[in-house]
């Protein structure tokens, strides 16, 4: 479950982010098979955290916004046929 929700964002880091590391981990001298697990735990946390902060709230933001839009207009709908218009 945790991998489908992180799975927009780690869609948009993967490429730049994880190749980078990379090339600083293998810079470093690190071993090509640590350097690929650190990297790969680095961008999944880099990922859950951009959900955690960024992609969570603002999807409750959205939700909550087009509840509350969604409200205002069955109000003014019902507001209108009550006045038979």
């Amino acid at each position: 479950m945790y991998l489908g929700e992180i799975s927009y964002v780690l869609y948009l880091i993967h490429n730049q982010l994880g190749f980078t590391m990379l090339r600083v981990a293998t810079a470093l001298g690190l071993p090509p098979d640590i350097s690929i697990i650190t990297v790969l735990l680095l961008v999944l946390g880099t990922a859950g955290a951009i959900n955690a902060i960024v992609e969570r709230p603002a999807q409750r933001w959205i939700k909550n916004y087009c509840l509350h839009r969604n409200r205002v207009a069955q109000s003014a709908v019902s507001e209108h046929i009550a006045r038979g218009v």
